[in-house]
Formats: structure tokens, sequence, C-alpha cells
């Protein structure tokens, strides 16, 4: 059996299909939106374990996080906001 989308079925899920995209961007939080210790956790926890903030001192945070940056794509206020909560979190 053979199904023919008429015109209109395919705008009407091309519309669809836009609304759903327009959802989830709005539905996505932006790191300024977030908690610092939210941003180190789903930033950082989704590749390794996440290390206590007393594992290391406020440079060796800095040096840390800013080498990750360019390894994990981290935006800079990604990266303000992690090395502000390590450094707090010390």
């Amino acid at each position: 059996m053979e199904t023919k989308l008429t015109g209109l079925s395919v705008i009407s899920v091309g519309i669809l299909g836009l609304a759903l995209i327009m959802l989830t961007a709005c539905a996505t939080p932006k790191a300024s939106e977030k908690g610092r210790s939210e941003v180190w956790g789903q930033t950082c926890g989704g590749c390794h374990y996440n290390y206590s903030p007393s594992s290391f001192n406020d440079s060796e945070w800095e040096l840390l996080v800013h080498h990750m940056r360019q390894r994990a794509y981290l935006t800079a206020e990604e990266q303000r906001l992690i090395t502000e909560f390590l450094k707090a979190a010390n």
C-alpha cells in the first residue's frame, strides 16, 4: 500500500517539527540561568568523575578549568561559573 502526503500534510509536519525544535531550545536553560554547582555537575560530570572542590587549590582549579574549556568546548560563561563554584567550595 502506498501512502501519499498532500501538500497540506507536508506543511503540517514541517510546522510541528519547527515547533518541537523551538520548544526544546526554550526549555534548555543557558549556563547563566543555572546555578554554579549545577553547571559544574552537568558539564564536568558528563565525561568523567567530578573531583571534590577540595582536591585542588584555587590556582590549580583555574588552570584545570581553563584547560578543560578548550578540551570540552566550554563557553566563557561556563568556565567562569565552574571556576567560581570550585573556588567558593574549596
